[in-house]
């Protein structure tokens, strides 16, 4: 009886409401059904008249059909253009990945044993261990450049 009440209480809301999805999406009726299964209607431009063009097949109900699966279409182009934007994504990232593995391979070249090297590998060691003896021969000459500046300093200071 509470639902009764509801539904008679705010039937002009409800009715202002299917007069706005006639207007917004060219719904031809809307159809409440009460708790109390009473039913009301709201039809534009009539309830009759959209019943018989439903029954007749006057309705234009192929534009409604035609409407909808173009919106379906355009979601599904959407959703497939991300769809291939992701999947290009988690290829350049295994890439990305595949290139930090080498890296860090690289940093284990210390335990590899020479004999199991091939030429490649063993050029790219070689050029690795001169890099490093540079930079080791700049940082050493920085340290004991530093270390003598700071022992003059010091001496200066007794």
């Amino acid at each position: 009886d509470a639902r009764q009440n509801a539904i008679s209480k705010r039937r002009f809301g409800v009715f202002k409401k299917a007069k706005e999805l006639c207007t917004l999406f060219s719904a031809e009726t809307v159809l409440v059904i009460s708790p109390g299964c009473k039913a009301f209607t709201f039809g534009h431009p009539g309830v009759d008249a959209t019943i018989r063009r439903l029954d007749n097949g006057e309705m234009p109900y192929s534009l409604v059909i035609q409407s909808c699966q173009d919106d379906h279409a355009a979601n599904l182009r959407k959703l497939k253009m991300q769809h291939a934007e992701l999947l290009e994504q988690i290829e350049a990232e295994k890439k990305r990945a595949q290139k930090l593995r080498q890296i860090n391979s690289g940093k284990c070249w210390l335990n590899t044993p020479i004999d199991k090297l091939n030429l490649k590998e063993l050029e790219v060691m070689q050029a690795m261990l001169e890099n490093f003896e540079e930079r080791l021969l700049k940082h050493i000459d920085k340290v004991s450049s530093s270390t003598s500046t700071s022992a003059t300093n010091f001496a200066g200071a007794i």
